[in-house]
Formats: C-alpha cells, structure tokens, sequence
C-alpha cells in the first residue's frame, strides 16, 4: 500500500500506508492474476463489505473494507501495489 486518503473506504477500514495485503476479499496470492481481478472485485462489491488480511510489521491484522463511492476517486481511496 502505498497510498490511503484520507477520509477514504481504505483510512476508514483501517488501512495505513506501507500495509502488505495477504488477503484482498476471495484473492490470496495462490489465486492472484493482476490488479484488474482486484479491481472487478472492488466494482462488484461496491457497498458489501470485504474482508481483508493485512500485514503490518509483524503483525498480522484482519480489517473490513466497503468500497463505496466518497469524495475523492475511485471506491476504495488507496493506491494498491505488486510487490515481489
């Protein structure tokens, strides 16, 4: 993660820059295929709650994040990143 805004579906589940996500809703890194199946979850789900498996440092964290439309752009508020 390497951006949340503020005021965001993203800042609000709980998700702070630098985050490494483990579990986006249905996708882990065994079924992951690129961030357009991210992005057709997050449009399919706009509204209905996803449930999400973060790591931050050390510590493994579960949040929940509603993509929804707000204020600024798109319907989560955060710049999701590949790493490898």
């Amino acid at each position: 993660m390497d951006l949340v805004s503020s005021g965001s579906p993203a800042e609000k589940s709980g998700l702070k820059f630098g985050d490494l996500i483990i579990r986006f809703g249905t996708i882990t890194d065994s079924n992951f295929n690129g961030l357009p199946a991210v992005g057709s979850l997050v449009q399919h789900s706009k509204g209905k709650p996803l449930q999400l498996v973060v790591k931050r440092d050390s510590t493994v964290m579960h949040l929940t994040l509603t993509p929804n439309t707000w204020s600024g752009r798109g319907l989560l508020g955060c710049n999701i990143v590949i790493i490898k």
